[in-house]
């Protein structure tokens, strides 16, 4: 199942990079744009581990939202080059039941905060309507407390991301667009403060890699 998404998100970014302009005319928005966005990311998996008698049962529900302020620059054929924030916070709790029965639960919740690079490359379908690809690559800290039974453990890690963006543009006025877009994962390196082990580098697609957002940009030089 992973294998099969992580082949069709590549096969999108392909097309996507190398794929022409819809139509003739080229993309030729210049200046700078200041934007603004909220990003959505919830998921609830099930045990991590096999072989559970099928009374037992173990669930992670897992809630992220952060904004993404940022301010950036096309440089022609649609390419966009910018710095955003990433300020939010997300909580996660752990659940194991026996026989429909609460017998273990923890939670984490924590603030999160950092900033990256954002890269895109939009194509032009109208003079309103621009779909885009895009890659964000964000450091960002996540502090907080985790709480288990008779015990509060002081959450610190350090994490980067290099996410893939699947999503469009809509120019409602010369200065103001909207945008949506997708997030089917990337690549994530994750590093624990308060440990000595060495950092966690994976794919991390669908589940908690995969989000959504909305927002809205100014465009400075628009008339």
């Amino acid at each position: 199942m992973k294998s099969n998404l992580y082949l069709a998100t590549l096969i999108v970014v392909l097309l996507a990079c190398f794929l022409p302009t819809v139509s003739k005319a080229q993309f030729n928005e210049d200046g700078l744009v200041i934007r603004s966005g909220i990003n959505f990311q919830y998921s609830k998996q099930g045990s991590p581990f096999s072989g559970l008698p099928e009374n037992m049962s173990d669930d992670l529900e897992t809630l992220n939202y952060y904004f993404t302020p940022g301010i950036g620059k096309f440089f022609g054929d649609g390419f966009y080059v910018g710095i955003e924030g990433r300020i939010g916070a997300t909580s996660k709790k752990f659940t194991s039941m026996t026989d429909d029965k609460i017998t273990y639960q923890s939670s984490v919740k924590n603030t999160i905060y950092g900033g990256g690079i954002l890269l895109r490359k939009y194509f032009k379908v109208s003079e309103k309507f621009n779909p885009f690809v895009g890659l964000s690559n964000t450091f960002y800290k996540e502090k907080g407390d985790a709480v288990y039974p008779n015990q509060l453990y002081s959450y610190n890690q350090n994490n980067f991301t290099a996410d893939i963006q699947l999503g469009a543009q809509y120019r409602i006025s010369p200065r103001f667009g909207i945008e949506a877009y997708f997030t089917p994962g990337g690549l994530l390196v994750s590093k624990d403060m308060n440990s000595n082990q060495k950092a966690d580098i994976s794919p991390n697609f669908g589940g908690n890699g995969q989000s959504f957002s909305i927002g809205i940009n100014y465009f400075l030089n628009g008339k």
